[in-house]
């Protein structure tokens, strides 16, 4: 269904009254109430059950609103069927807690608990463990009105894209383009190359005509003003710009025929007053010959985004037909201003509101996509779309309609709106260059792909833009590993107990990159001064596809070092706390060891099934460091390696081993250094009889 701001009712606007409290909120800030200073006692007091916070919020009770605002429909369902299975009266279901904040003495916490056996994502377990038991559910802000900062016009619409809405949006992009100078600094750094998209979407007879056209941008200035859209696919998009129909959309099509969030897409860019539109599904075909369109639009996908005028993000729709406009009730978003009459507190006028630190499904399901990753991140003001409300994110600002001055850098955090801030810390870190780029790089292997063959593709424009301020050359670029600091990102592991593995079928890289793996990584140890490598680089070989930043056919390393035979077994961590399990080395070159030492597999998951299970492989030491915990011990880092099928001295990387504290064992360093039952001809050319070994890792 279009939801446009016409589809909503005026008499309910009109209907609207701010700051009417039910008689049970208006006794929270009665001076008979004593509230505790330590939050931790969890002295809830009774409020309501779900069904009458239902009915209290629809009644106009504006507190009532904004807490039921915390909980997703999903969970109140859950609590509605909690309520059945309750062996407590029904009136003990919500309860609701008021402490004052240790570190920010000017206001008070709100804290929205429920009673039941409710636990997701959206639900913490507070000091009470047993059945039954208090579940926070959510947070909200008290202030002294003189400290409050939140928006003071309180808009009555029921549309995520009111007059107001867009009223805000223009005075954000307003102030960034003619008072943001730190702003025009970051834009450079972002965008690589001026180039415009191939095609753009003609929006001047969509307000009176409801028609689009599809135009070409040969012959258009590079500096056309156009806006992009940052969306989820959601599988199959509905409408797609394909061989068969580019004749017809360049003679202009009915918006009508578009899925819903390019049809709110395209309002929104015309009340913004900007003519052109860059959609990826309606602007590049789809399924040209050997997708060699698709391919050269995404090699540019970085600059197009950079080079936009704004991107419009989708950000909690879950597909093309999500919408980027929502119906929202205006008591669940503004903040509700009362008088309390406290006296263990310090009592006066206060304002109720929705804290900053919000929870991240507001974000999602877009933040965690990849290809959005790299929209937001490269993209010179971005306005995300919600089911609350409207947030906007430049390199100067991160603001919402409900904070439209500016959220602080903690909150930017907790709202998700971090994307600005690498770029921005990049351009100002210095030293401190390596440390945000890897960081960049561990954030989006986190991301997922509908296509796995997208992984490097979805990163190039990042890619490209970090070199550019590095002022590194793009041969330094090694699928996605950076060949200044090769050894030591060739360091990485899967991260904790996520799921992984490596896509059969397809290549995406060659294993010693993260970008192999299908899951998050990340390096546990940094390398000290105290350390030294153990082998060196002779050649890195890559074959790209196209792009020297994109994907890539082939990869391999020559490794000149020292290889052994190890053997590891599946323990348990530790008997007191079952179903932690873990890689140990037991024996190295078929003798038993006993070292403290912890391998990371790239794609095995560990359960109570796996215990006493072996895996034979080999282990290639990269680095010994000290460690600065207990000195004067030794940990050794490196990669553990299988050989391959097709080539004698040719290996691929199955995960990382640390041997940690063996005291400088001169026995263990050289059972180490040694492979004694290798036979150089097959295992690696043998350097000379010294225990160095030159082989490939592909």
């Amino acid at each position: 269904m279009d939801t446009t701001q016409s589809d909503y009712d005026v008499n309910a606007e009109n209907s609207i009254e701010f700051d009417q409290l039910c008689h049970m909120c208006v006794s929270l800030f009665d001076e008979k109430v004593t509230w505790e200073k330590d939050w931790e006692n969890d002295d809830y007091r009774l409020h309501h059950d779900i069904f009458s916070l239902t009915r209290s919020a629809a009644g106009g009770c504006l507190v009532c609103s904004l807490i039921l605002g915390q909980v997703t429909p999903e969970n109140v369902k859950r609590l509605q069927q909690d309520l059945a299975e309750l062996v407590t009266h029904p009136s003990w279901q919500i309860g609701i807690s008021i402490y004052v904040r240790t570190y920010r003495m000017s206001c008070a916490t709100l804290r929205i608990a429920a009673r039941g056996n409710v636990l997701t994502d959206d639900f913490y377990r507070s000091a009470d463990e047993k059945q039954g038991g208090w579940f926070a559910i959510g947070e909200l802000l008290i202030q002294f009105e003189e400290d409050d900062y939140t928006n003071a016009t309180r808009s009555k619409a029921f549309c995520t894209c009111s007059d107001a809405s867009i009223a805000q949006i223009t005075e954000w992009m307003g102030q960034c383009i003619t008072t943001h100078e730190k702003c025009l600094e970051i834009q450079t750094l972002a965008a690589t190359r001026d180039v415009l998209p191939k095609r753009l979407l003609d929006l001047s007879s969509a307000a009176k005509c409801g028609r689009v056209r599809l135009v070409p941008t040969a012959t258009m200035p590079q500096d056309t003003l156009y806006i992009t859209l940052s969306h989820c696919w959601g599988g199959n998009c509905p409408t797609t710009l394909s061989v068969d129909n580019v004749r017809s959309f360049e003679d202009g099509v009915e918006m009508s025929i578009l899925p819903r969030t390019f049809q709110d897409a395209i309002m929104i860019t015309t009340k913004l007053s900007v003519q052109y539109l860059w959609i990826d599904a309606l602007c590049i075909v789809q399924d040209s010959p050997d997708d060699t369109e698709w391919r050269h639009e995404a090699s540019i996908m970085g600059d197009i985004y950079a080079n936009s005028s704004a991107t419009l993000a989708a950000t909690t729709s879950e597909n093309s037909n999500g919408g980027l406009l929502y119906r929202r009730n205006p008591l669940s978003i503004w903040p509700c201003r009362v008088v309390a009459n406290w006296t263990c507190f310090k009592p006066g006028r206060v304002v109720v509101s929705v804290d900053q630190m919000t929870h991240g499904r507001n974000m999602k399901p877009l933040e965690d996509r990849a290809w959005a990753f790299q929209e937001w991140l490269l993209s010179k003001r971005l306005i995300h779309f919600s089911h609350d409300q409207v947030r906007w994110e430049c390199y100067c600002l991160a603001a919402s309609e409900l904070y439209p001055q500016g959220l602080d850098e903690v909150d930017e955090h907790n709202q998700g709106l971090t994307a600005k801030r690498i770029i921005i810390n990049l351009s100002n870190k210095g030293s401190a260059f390596h440390a945000l780029w890897e960081w960049i790089r561990m954030e989006y292997s986190a991301k997922r792909l509908t296509k796995a063959t997208d992984k490097l593709t979805a990163f190039s424009g990042i890619a490209r833009m970090v070199h550019k301020v590095l002022k590194s050359a793009p041969e330094d670029y090694c699928a996605g590993l950076w060949r200044p600091k090769l050894l030591t990102e060739l360091l990485w592991e899967r991260y904790g107990d996520h799921e992984s593995d490596r896509p059969s079928g397809v290549y995406i890289a060659p294993t010693w990159s993260w970008a192999s793996l299908n899951g998050r990584f990340w390096r546990p140890w940094d390398v000290s001064k105290r350390g030294h490598w153990l082998v060196n680089v002779i050649e890195t070989r890559i074959q790209h596809v196209e792009d020297i930043f994109g994907p890539v056919n082939s990869g391999c390393l020559v490794v000149r070092g020292r290889l052994c035979h190890v053997t590891l077994t599946v323990v348990e961590r530790n008997p007191r706390y079952p179903g932690n399990f873990h890689w140990k080395l037991t024996h190295i070159d078929g003798a038993y060891v006993n070292h403290i030492s912890s391998a990371n597999l790239d794609y095995h998951q560990l359960g109570k099934a796996d215990l006493a299970q072996e895996s034979s492989c080999y282990f290639m030491p990269m680095r010994e460091d000290q460690d600065v915990i207990y000195v004067p011990s030794f940990f050794l880092q490196g990669l553990l390696l299988k050989p391959t099928e097709s080539l004698n001295g040719q290996y691929y990387r199955i995960g990382l081993l640390i041997v940690r504290r063996y005291n400088g064992d001169p026995e263990f360093t050289v059972s180490m250094a040694q492979g004694r039952d290798l036979r150089p001809e097959k295992f690696g050319i043998n350097d000379q009889d010294s225990g160095f070994r030159v082989i490939e890792i592909v």
